[in-house]
């Protein structure tokens, strides 16, 4: 067996058991013995349990960016753009919390390393979040940082996200059209 085989079997099922439990009920060991393996194999291909956890969020990333690409034909601006983005990843809520709760807060990126600038073209779906934002601001003409406005949009998608998912509340798709709206016309007049 190639050591790419290997590498890809352990990144699938421990993307698969995360997906499916949670990254709590995750364990390391339960997973090696599964595929057959030791820890000393799984050392040859993961420094450690964080560098296996950050390969599952860019490959969780860039599942959501390639799902979110060819909607995004329909979309005529950044506001657009931003909408359907925003929609899908509340779908994600619904039809994946445990992956897309491990995206955003899983052990191996909380020390920020998923939103840190320094990750240019590791995570695709954020980066593209980011572009869409700075081009939102630049085409609306508003008086708010990119940062500010991408902390406001990503809180609100994340909070609401948690709600759906915790069927808290009832989704509605108009909410997430308004709020961003909302959001513009705030930064036109600070």
């Amino acid at each position: 067996m190639k050591q790419n085989d290997t590498r890809d079997r352990i990144l699938q099922l421990a993307m698969y058991e995360i997906n499916s439990k949670g990254e709590s009920q995750f364990s390391l060991r339960p997973l090696l013995k599964q595929l057959g393996l030791t820890t000393g194999a799984f050392y040859k291909h993961f420094k450690n349990k964080d560098e296996l956890f950050s390969e599952i969020t860019r490959l969780f990333s860039e599942k959501i960016y390639e799902r979110v690409q060819h909607k995004l034909e329909r979309a005529n601006c950044p506001r657009d753009t931003l909408s359907i983005m925003g929609k899908i990843l509340l779908n994600y809520y619904v039809e994946n919390p445990n992956m897309v709760e491990f995206l955003f807060f899983n052990s191996s990126i909380a020390n920020g390393q998923y939103l840190s600038s320094d990750n240019a073209e590791r995570f695709k779906f954020l980066d593209l979040v980011k572009l869409e934002v700075k081009q939102l601001i630049t085409l609306e003409e508003l008086n708010i940082s990119e940062q500010k406005m991408f902390i406001q949009l990503w809180s609100f998608i994340q909070g609401y996200g948690i709600l759906i998912a915790n069927q808290l509340v009832i989704r509605d798709d108009h909410l997430v059209d308004e709020t961003l709206l909302t959001f513009i016309e705030g930064a036109k007049n600070e």
